[in-house]
């Protein structure tokens, strides 16, 4: 199977930004299965991605069709997460293009209550 998306989460191993952000990405590839969700350790010197080597992190890079589609420095919620996952399908292909028809469909009920829980978890902290 061709994967026409693909998400990029560069991390570093000791950043607490990154790990408030793991769950979140951990959720957007549970909503959105057929997206191949990438982890690259910023740490490492050959970690950039076509061009894109973030100064910082956690940083997000998304391909869709092998093109750069999306690209942000500093921790994305889920929301802002599937908002540019929306916005780069919508510019650079469908869904039924991308066979992506029903993909955020199965689950994201459950979904935006486990998102709603540890929204609530975070807040208590």
């Amino acid at each position: 199977m061709n994967v026409a998306c693909r998400l990029y989460f560069f991390y570093a191993p000791n950043c607490p930004h990154c790990a408030m952000a793991e769950p979140d990405v951990t959720r957007f590839h549970r909503k959105h299965k057929r997206v191949l969700v990438v982890r690259v350790n910023n740490n490492n010197r050959d970690a950039g991605i076509d061009g894109f080597a973030p100064a910082g992190t956690p940083a997000y890079l998304l391909k869709v069709n092998e093109r750069k589609a999306f690209h942000h420095i500093g921790r994305l919620t889920l929301v802002e997460l599937d908002k540019a996952y929306d916005e780069a399908l919508s510019e650079h292909a469908t869904k039924e293009e991308l066979g992506l028809a029903g993909d955020d469909e199965d689950d994201s009920d459950d979904i935006d209550a486990e998102s709603k829980e540890q929204d609530a978890r975070d807040e208590e902290e």
